[in-house]
């Protein structure tokens, strides 16, 4: 439905919505924004985003960060962690003069816009869900049947994505339970009509906010997993044949295993040793032939 970013959202600082502490599997000890502007305008001198001097796909390394230091931060460590607390503004009042939702509803909307699920994904099984951002399904995505799919309502982005892509292997359900915890935390907030929340309402609140910390986590530490055996399977190639095209396909499988290696510490809890060994263990650059 819309061919316009401004369509879409208008006036948004990126910079302003990222993770502010020290990315430690950066190089530089540079803080979220400093590193996501770094590497903007380093692709920008770039053919493609891709440096072969250094290995590094800007793209890839930009897209799979900013999921973690954007969207997976802002969700878990701000909308659903102070903006929910006992302390923080009430339930009571409209969000602002003229708004039909409360604070509350406001915080917990824009946590759910980040995950990225498409309002009827619970209706659809997880090839649907993959499928629809793959733009292999635009039936599936078509809920209102209108022929056009509105990408406010009708598309699943970012991480909601990537859970539906280790769910359609049968193993995992991360998709489902995410967005069911955030449909069922909402129906609480919604259910206190206007009034305070309640003790027995906020704790059942944080019951929900749990389940969406843990398995968004999950989510992140799949694609990480993802991408490391790409990696090992792409130094095995080269080390049997080198190429150019093949070098090219290890960067940028490095550059998605470092994204999502660097997304992961950007949430709420402190990973401690296993972020110490996840950032040696990836390096800081693919290695260089």
């Amino acid at each position: 439905m819309q061919t316009k970013l401004n369509e879409i959202s208008k006036g948004k600082n990126l910079s302003g919505k990222t993770y502010k502490g020290v990315i430690n599997g950066w190089p530089g000890q540079m803080t979220g924004p400093e590193v996501i502007e770094f590497m903007i305008k380093k692709a920008a001198q770039t053919k493609g985003g891709f440096d072969p001097s250094t290995g590094y796909n800007y793209p890839q390394l930009i897209s799979k960060f900013a999921m973690g230091a954007v969207f997976y931060n802002q969700a878990v460590d701000n909308y659903l962690d102070e903006k929910m607390a006992p302390g923080s503004k009430t339930n009571d009042k409209p969000y602002k003069d003229g708004a039909y939702y409360t604070y509350k509803e406001h915080a917990w909307d824009e946590a759910f816009g980040y995950w990225g699920a498409v309002s009827h994904g619970l209706g659809l099984n997880a090839k649907q869900n993959y499928n629809i951002t793959k733009m292999k399904d635009m039936a599936a995505a078509d809920q209102n049947k209108d022929g056009m799919v509105d990408l406010k309502s009708e598309m699943n982005f970012a991480h909601a994505y990537y859970a539906s892509s280790f769910d359609k292997g049968g193993k995992t359900n991360y998709y489902n339970t995410v967005t069911q915890a955030f449909l069922d935390g909402r129906k609480i907030i919604a259910g206190a009509k206007g009034e305070k929340l309640s003790s027995a309402e906020k704790a059942a609140l944080q019951g929900h906010i749990a389940v969406i910390n843990a398995n968004w986590e999950k989510v992140i530490a799949e694609s990480v997993f993802k991408y490391a055996g790409s990696v090992y399977k792409d130094i095995v190639k080269l080390e049997e044949n080198y190429s150019d095209k093949a070098f090219s396909t290890y960067a940028k499988h490095w550059g998605e295993l470092k994204g999502f290696a660097m997304a992961l510490q950007t949430g709420k809890s402190n990973l401690g040793e296993t972020a110490v060994k996840l950032n040696r263990l990836t390096g800081m650059g693919p290695v260089l032939m």
